[in-house]
């Protein structure tokens, strides 16, 4: 089975870790740029079924994910919980990097400490560019595991606007492909 998603280190990946690949033996991951990239992965049969986000607590729909014409397998509600890290001082950030719908979710944190907002495909993106760049001065909002992972320091847990932050997930796939 070839699933599609945003790739290592992104809220669809912690999906696929903690609710999909207990179920499946026999996988291959296809990493996408965008969420309209996963769709377009699974109408076009380059993928088995795709991982989307489809709406969250705090902004609501998400982009994007306009699934019209595929079918929506199944509907994960998973926690998120936004973290910020990076890799010099905390005070010495200026900038934070991130999927524009993290930052969405957390711009009183954002606002309150006067950080300048750069937007990234994906929150594994933005953890690419800060250690791409080594850009000490940044910061990057994404999952705890995530920052664990990449060998980021967690400046503050769970950031959000509101809590509990929740997004929905929805598994799709082609009207005539099979399902897992």
């Amino acid at each position: 089975m070839k699933i599609a998603y945003l790739g290592p280190l992104t809220f669809t990946d912690d999906v696929f870790q903690r609710y999909i690949k207990k179920d499946s033996e026999n996988y291959a991951l296809l990493t996408c740029r965008t969420i309209n990239d996963i769709v377009h992965a699974v109408r076009q049969g380059a993928a088995d079924i795709g991982i989307v986000p489809l709406e969250n607590r705090i902004i609501g729909r998400i982009n994007g994910s306009n699934i019209e014409g595929l079918q929506l397998i199944k509907k994960i509600k998973m926690p998120i919980r936004m973290a910020l890290g990076g890799l010099g001082n905390k005070a010495e950030i200026n900038y934070l990097i991130s999927k524009k719908e993290a930052i969405a979710q957390c711009s009183r944190y954002i606002n309150k400490n006067g950080i300048i907002p750069i937007d990234a495909e994906s929150t594994a993106k933005g953890i690419e560019m800060l250690l791409n760049y080594r850009m000490n001065n940044s910061a990057v909002i994404c999952s705890q595991r995530a920052l664990r992972v990449s060998g980021l320091r967690i400046y503050e847990k769970d950031i959000s606007n509101i809590k509990p932050n929740w997004t929905i997930f929805g598994i799709i796939k082609s009207n005539d492909g099979k399902a897992f």
